[in-house]
């Protein structure tokens, strides 16, 4: 295992990621720009080893780096953009292994200004934002939600996340108001 670094994230930012206290986990997971790569951040503590499929057979992989003992992995995709279609390959501790994707692929739903609205009191159409939706993001069908807490403890969030449900579901967006949004997949 390589010295604790990744491109373009502060150390500070991972360590409160990994403690379950940063407030947006899209700044530390799914694909980032780094140069004219892209990078594909992965948090999977069930993971003993994780591909990047490139294409929906998923023939092409590219293997994830372990870089941290908790289960936290990049990948490198040379000249890859934002918006690669991609999928990951976890292979667990027991050996099995399973296609999924990546649930911070595609970026927040509920966005700043949505948040600020909300803190003010001013959201007049904010039963479209919280509760359950069903959604299409990119090709995945599944259902969004959205709730208020007035705990902004991102690791209640993640014991939820973690708890075998980790390919499927993302949380996200831990304002100062205490909401967060996840997205299932089917």
């Amino acid at each position: 295992m390589k010295p604790f670094q990744i491109a373009g994230l502060p150390a500070d930012e991972l360590n409160r990621f990994l403690a379950g206290t940063h407030s947006d986990p899209f700044r530390i997971l799914g694909p980032h720009r780094v140069g004219d790569d892209l990078e594909v951040r992965i948090f999977r503590p069930d993971a003993r080893k994780i591909d990047i499929a490139l294409n929906r057979e998923a023939k092409e992989t590219i293997a994830a780096e372990e870089i941290h003992r908790d289960g936290f992995f990049c990948a490198i995709v040379p000249g890859a953009t934002r918006d690669l279609d991609y999928q990951l390959r976890i292979t667990t501790s027991d050996g099995s292994e399973r296609l999924v994707r990546d649930p911070y692929q595609y970026g927040p739903i509920m966005g700043e200004i949505d948040l600020h609205l909300f803190a003010e009191g001013q959201h007049w159409q904010i039963y479209e934002k919280f509760g359950a939706h069903l959604r299409t993001i990119g090709d995945a069908a599944g259902v969004y939600f959205a709730v208020w807490l007035q705990t902004r403890n991102a690791s209640a969030w993640w014991a939820i996340s973690t708890a075998g449900m980790a390919a499927s579901i993302r949380c996200a967006n831990f304002s100062a108001a205490g909401c967060g949004n996840y997205f299932c997949q089917e």
